[in-house]
């Protein structure tokens, strides 16, 4: 629903808050996208699928070298997901103001 609805700004920023946490905590998820974000029906916002995950625990090369890598990469992509669904509401918000 979310997809056609889009995503309003109090989501985005609990969007923001939880991959924070996740790079807080030493990890980068390394290929985060929109069905990795799952928001339920009450606006809690959680990640999955950390498959391709790396963080404390890795060889240490790989975690100093990916890490920061990912991390950037998460980033950037989540503030266009963030973006193209924040998009969404604000034109289906403009829409409902019209009516």
């Amino acid at each position: 629903q979310l997809r056609k609805k889009g995503i309003s700004a109090q989501t985005a920023q609990q969007i923001e808050a939880v991959l924070a946490g996740v790079h807080a905590r030493g990890f980068g998820h390394g290929d985060i996208g929109r069905r990795d974000v799952l928001v339920t029906k009450d606006g809690s916002v959680s990640l999955i699928d950390f498959a391709t995950a790396v963080g404390p625990g890795a060889p240490p090369i790989v975690w100093r070298l990916l890490v920061p890598m990912w991390q950037r990469r998460d980033a950037t992509r989540v503030a266009k997901l963030i973006a193209r669904y924040r998009r969404r509401w604000d034109k289906r918000m403009a829409a409902r103001a019209t009516r």
